[in-house]
């Protein structure tokens, strides 16, 4: 391979990756290319084809050290993180409210331990609301390269002193195996397969493997212009053809990934018309700075967001963008190209000292963030007053579970404790304990013992369970119909978080989508039939065993956490109720649902009922807060404060239990 085993710069690539984080750009701005965060998975594929040739062609040539690769790789990442790190913690400090920072805290925990994507995957989706409030949440895909970074070089070099031959087939196996765990997981994990490394391995190693190829073919590939031509071709299609909603990695990862990898292949020989192209100096010089631009776009947008309180346009957008731009390009001239070139810091051993320093402050200012609870004192108690801090021995939703009844002796006794009183069944999810307040308050008010049989996240309807969980999900639903007829039961209340079931948490979430035997639930239609026939053969069963039933519709949904967002608007001397939507936009949302409950129950005497309007105003909104309260402790579940304001809802039905009590 002779003796000099650096890379040929090919300028090509340059503008290949400013075709890769100008749509991820734009996509984070809402400014168009629905598919744009596929811009990463090109990332994947150049970076795994520049770092698998240089450890191939120093394996080869016998000059391969760890200590220098992981020293480039350093010097290569961490000033430009390190600078964008600091500048955002500091505006952390300043605007984030104490919840938002104490989660702020923990990410920047994970930086320097390079687990950020881990992180990222036990808080939320990548599509998700609450990403709004997390500044470094793209450093998820940092993270994945980062432990790529750290064993390719683990797994390649033993292997190669085996030949070229044994090196591919190694390549060649990661690739399929996690293709098809990638595959597997993105309809079953999604989350997991977005965040995680073993499912996106197979996105870098194609740039592996493009790179072994490279190294043993000397000429130009035949058809190179068509080759790259489509390459190209194929990254373009998936920024317009894929969207949130698009099942992601899986399947669809493979257009951006084998486009990248045939645009690199068709220039790999003299440029095509399309390496020419994307050789422009404009493209190039965004590519140059696509690292530090890459770092710097979304603070920038998750910050202006926050200091609109989600208000954003295009002309916000742009001035976010914009503003990524500088701040990349001082970052690349001033910060990371003087330190690449060893102008700054020429010896390693000052620069890891240097890393090092830093990751161990950041780990101290994370734990401090969160031993602080988020350092509330930068804030006037109004603001702080909003936020909801559950009291942890009468939380709501720590009510006995029903996975819980061997040890607690069945199910949490509310309301009156009279064994001869009258019983209310309430089942359900955790929305069904969120209204522990109003229940007990009602139950020893009208003399009425309510039982509460709930289990978070399993859809309360017989014979049917969420992805995953089917001998959990039957086996508490069983035990529940066991405990309505060993007691005789006759008042049953249901209360759940329907949508969840049948619609989903957000774009490609399938982790409680509702199932029954023989059935896969990957289809909205096929989930909806579900819900209707298994509902209406439940309740009719119990109608039929001289059972009463009602079944309350699901609160409606915010699209961010109520009490964080009402302390941003306090904290800005806002109204609180100034962001609340219009009870006919909470109808619109809520009629799919409402539809299917209300088929399933047509042919049944269950009575509905439906707490939106209690949580409206004379002005047509629907609120957020009350009287200064948070009516919800979170984007769904009602605070307590919440429940109690449903009592006129439920009145007429402990009334009704009331006065069945036997004289």
């Amino acid at each position: 391979m002779g003796k000099d085993n650096s890379l040929q710069y090919r300028p090509e690539i340059d503008g290949l990756r400013a075709i890769a984080v100008i749509p991820v750009l734009f996509f984070h701005a809402g400014m168009g290319f629905p598919g744009g965060y596929t811009g990463v998975d090109v990332f994947f594929v150049i970076s795994g084809y520049l770092i698998g040739t240089l450890i191939l062609k120093e394996a080869e040539a016998g000059t391969f050290s760890f200590k220098r690769f992981w020293g480039r790789r350093l010097r290569r990442l961490f000033p430009a993180w390190a600078a964008v790190v600091l500048l955002t913690t500091v505006a952390a400090l300043f605007w984030l409210i104490p919840a938002h920072l104490l989660d702020y805290g923990k990410s920047l925990i994970s930086q320097p331990l390079l687990v950020a994507n881990f992180y990222f995957w036990r808080q939320s989706g990548y599509f998700e609301t609450a990403s709004e409030f997390q500044p470094l949440l793209h450093t998820w895909s940092l993270a994945v390269e980062e432990q790529f970074y750290l064993f390719l070089p683990l797994i390649l070099i033993p292997f190669a002193r085996f030949g070229r031959r044994v090196v591919g087939i190694i390549i060649l196996l990661f690739i399929l195996i996690s293709l098809g765990l990638s595959f597997y997981l993105s309809t079953r994990d999604v989350s997991f397969a977005f965040f995680l490394l073993p499912a996106r391995i197979f996105e870098l190693d194609l740039g592996v493997i493009l790179a072994w190829y490279l190294l043993r073919k000397k000429e130009a590939p035949r058809f190179g212009s068509g080759i790259a031509l489509g390459g190209l071709g194929l990254i373009l299609l998936s920024y317009f053809l894929f969207d949130e909603n698009t099942v992601f990695p899986g399947v669809a990862a493979l257009m951006p990934c084998l486009g990248a990898a045939a645009f690199i292949l068709g220039n790999s020989g003299k440029l095509t018309l399309s390496g020419k192209g994307l050789s422009h100096p404009f493209l190039v010089w965004i590519g140059k700075i696509s690292y530090p631009l890459y770092l710097w776009h979304w603070p920038v947008l998750v910050f202006i967001g926050y200091l609109r309180l989600g208000d954003t346009d295009a002309v916000w957008g742009s001035f976010g963008l914009l503003l990524s731009v500088l701040l990349a390009w001082i970052t690349y001239r001033f910060i990371e190209t003087p330190v690449r070139t060893k102008n700054v810091f020429p010896g390693m051993k000052r620069l890891t000292v240097t890393a090092l320093i830093f990751s161990l402050g950041a780990i101290s200012l994370g734990l401090l963030f969160i031993q602080s609870k988020g350092i509330p004192a930068r804030f006037s108690e109004s603001v702080n007053e909003l936020l909801f801090e559950p009291d942890e021995a009468n939380d709501a939703l720590r009510l006995h579970r029903i996975d819980e009844w061997d040890r607690t002796g069945g199910p949490k006794i509310l309301g009156d404790q009279s064994p001869d009183s009258p019983s209310l069944l309430l089942w359900g999810d955790s929305h069904s304990a969120a209204l522990k307040p109003v229940m007990d308050a009602l139950g020893k008010e009208y003399g009425v013992r309510v039982l509460s049989a709930h289990q978070p996240g399993t859809i309360p309807i017989s014979g049917t369970y969420r992805k995953g969980r089917r001998d959990g999900a039957l086996n508490f639903l069983e035990r529940v119909e066991k405990h309505i007829e060993e007691n005789d039961l006759k008042k049953v209340l249901f209360v759940a978080r329907w949508p969840y079931y049948v619609f989903g948490d957000g774009p490609g979430d399938m982790r409680h989508m509702i199932q029954e035997d023989g059935s896969t639930g990957d289809s909205m239609e096929e989930r909806a039939d579900i819900f209707v026939r298994n509902l209406a053969k439940m309740v009719q069963k119990l109608e039929a065993e001289g059972r009463q039933i009602w079944l309350m519709r699901s609160v409606g949904e915010h699209s961010r956490s109520v009490p964080e967002t009402l302390a941003q608007i306090a904290s800005r001397g806002g109204r609180l109720n100034s962001l609340a939507p219009t009870l006919m936009e909470k109808r619109e949302d809520d009629q799919p649902m409402n539809t299917l409950i209300d088929r399933a129950l047509a042919k049944t005497d269950a009575q509905v009922l439906d707490p939106l309007p209690l949580f409206s105003d004379e002005r047509g909104s629907y609120l957020m807060a009350r009287e200064g309260k948070p009516l919800y402790r979170d984007r769904n579940h009602v605070s307590e404060f919440g429940a109690m304001e449903l009592k006129e809802l439920f009145v007429p039905l402990f009334k009704e239990i009331a006065a069945s009590k036997k004289p």
